[in-house]
């Protein structure tokens, strides 16, 4: 195939900068470099694998911090819940409703029940601050010292330390990780179930301890009216404020939707009726309503708030917070289920890379070995497409060639046989170490020796008389230590070996050449015994015609030399 001149300038800059690969490459056999490939495979989906998982359970871990925070911030709202309303019926009692007394007094033990649930469920930290320690002092102050202030003072002892627990619900947040929540969905209903809404409820508590109180004295000063105008005010800001944290939730929470919705029309209901009550009787001056009636009335608003916010708003916020645990586990369990599949079918695919290879070069190196061992119809039958099948047919192309070059060989000697056995001379080839590799059919009838026979044999110990052959060695070891060979190239006569044992005389010409194999000889042999007979017959009569005509003994080896020639 041909390779363009564009694609030899793109191949060898790629071909250069994968040198160290393919350096690395060619120094391991096929298992290793398969073995090296999935080692290097396995790290990286292990590294993947190991980042990806690292980051789900971090998602799992802050999830569960968030939930250990609402954990703790339930507790510490209701806390506050009674609080405001001991502060509510202190503020009854101390303006002169001595009817609020009892309450007071089961309040302030549910508060303290409720403090102590607080200080064991406290983490550490939290425990060790300062906030935390002032907020108990402050609420052992409030305990012992509440009932000999005034209720002014005592109103704002309650307030002071209701502040201090907003601000303790607002590190567990930040400190539980609330405060930064990914989720959106989650976002706005947590500021809501943590700041928005507690804190309407404290304004609202306000209003009802401040309300008691002007009931219990029966009258209201115009500092008293103005407070309780901020108050209303700072209702109808936090009002807005939950509207737009609903309004905001309810495209991320479709499914809550309806029950926020009504959550806050309950409470907005409860709300301005009380607003519209609480007009009619303080704010207009009438003071016909009962200090214990009015803290009742308005204590079913607020906990009907808190109601909201512990039934929906926390629940929903923890089981947005177990949906993103469940979805972080359920996305790792898929990573590692898809990462091990992975892992399986590119292992899988890679031992199917190495058998498939080492099929294929076993198969190729088993028809190479089956060919060179003589068995020329071998070939290769790769079941694949990639560039192994291009060796393989490749092979069986050399072998195809070699067979037809093969047949034209054997033609050719074949040719050369036939030309060589009808020649009269007989033709022996030997190989360096003195062995018979070729022999002809006139040899066979020379020597007496049929060509299976012959081949492989020594050539001395086959046609070579005894006491020629110490000299034939020698000649042979002197030509291959020296390349100097005096009979080569020239006719000599000797004595030849018959298998019967006896000699007659040959004429012998040798040639050699130098092949693959090493050096080679032909010798061109020639049987001489009828031309000697006749030579030896006509000294015989050459010497009797000397006799009787005076011929000179000269003149009877020229007419021999004539009929040698003949010959």
């Amino acid at each position: 195939m041909l390779v363009s001149r564009s694609e030899l300038s793109l191949c060898f800059p790629m071909q250069a900068f994968f040198a160290p690969a393919i350096s690395l490459m060619n120094r391991l056999a096929m298992p290793r470099k398969l073995l090296a490939l999935a080692l290097i495979f396995l790290v990286a989906v292990a590294a993947v694998g190991y980042r990806l998982i690292d980051s789900l359970n971090e998602v799992v871990a802050v999830s569960e911090t968030e939930l250990a925070g609402l954990a703790l911030i339930g507790p510490v709202t209701r806390t506050m819940q009674l609080l405001q309303q001991h502060r509510g019926l202190s503020g009854g009692l101390l303006s002169g409703d001595s009817t609020l007394r009892e309450a007071r007094a089961g309040k302030e033990v549910e508060t303290v029940a409720s403090f102590a649930t607080l200080i064991e469920m406290m983490s550490a930290p939290l425990a060790g601050s300062a906030e935390w320690r002032l907020i108990l002092a402050e609420w052992d102050q409030l305990r012992r010292t509440g009932l000999a202030s005034s209720a002014a003072e005592n109103f704002l002892a309650h307030v002071s330390l209701l502040e201090r627990l907003q601000r303790l619900k607002t590190q567990i947040a930040d400190e539980y990780a609330l405060s930064f929540h990914p989720g959106m969905d989650a976002h706005y209903l947590i500021d809501t179930a943590i700041v928005d809404l507690p804190l309407a409820l404290e304004t609202l508590g306000q209003v009802r301890a401040l309300g008691t109180a002007i009931l219990a004295t029966g009258r209201i000063s115009e500092q008293q009216k103005g407070k309780m105008y901020e108050l209303i005010a700072d209702l109808h800001s936090a009002h807005k404020s939950l509207a737009v944290n609903l309004h905001k939730s309810a495209p991320r929470n479709p499914e809550i939707h309806g029950r926020l919705a009504a959550a806050f029309a309950d409470i907005d209901t409860s709300l301005y009726s009380f607003l519209d009550r609480l007009q009619a009787s303080i704010l207009a001056g009438r003071f016909d309503t009962q200090p214990a009636h009015f803290f009742q009335s308005a204590t079913l608003v607020i906990d009907k708030g808190y109601l909201h916010l512990y039934q929906t708003l926390l629940p929903t916020t923890e089981s947005f917070i177990n949906a993103r645990i469940r979805v972080a586990q359920t996305d790792m369990l898929w990573s590692v289920g898809i990462a091990l599949a992975l892992l399986l079918i590119a292992y899988y695919l890679f031992a199917g890379i190495y058998y498939s290879t080492v099929h294929n070069i076993r198969s190729l190196a088993a028809s190479a070995q089956g060919f060179a061992a003589g068995d020329l119809s071998r070939r290769v039958d790769l079941q694949t497409r990639d560039e192994l099948s291009q060796v393989g047919d490749s092979f069986n192309h050399m072998a195809d060639r070699f067979n037809s070059l093969l047949e034209a060989r054997i033609e050719d000697g074949e040719r050369l046989r036939a030309i060589v056995d009808a020649a009269l001379d007989a033709v022996i080839q030997m190989d360096a170490g003195g062995r018979i590799s070729g022999w002809s059919k006139h040899a066979e009838t020379f020597f007496g020796w049929s060509r299976d026979e012959a081949v492989g044999r020594l050539l001395h110990e086959t046609i070579i008389p005894p006491r020629y052959r110490d000299a034939h060695l020698r000649g042979l070891s002197h030509f291959l230590a020296t390349g100097e060979g005096p009979v080569l190239s020239t006719r000599v006569e000797i004595e030849g070996l018959h298998r019967d044992g006896h000699e007659f005389p040959i004429e012998l010409a040798i040639s050699s050449i130098k092949t693959a194999r090493g050096v080679e000889f032909s010798a061109f042999l020639r049987d001489i015994s009828q031309r000697k007979r006749a030579e030896s017959a006509l000294r015989v009569a050459a010497i009797a015609f000397e006799t009787e005509e005076g011929i000179t003994i000269t003149d009877a080896d020229e007419v021999i030399l004539n009929v040698n020639e003949s010959f």
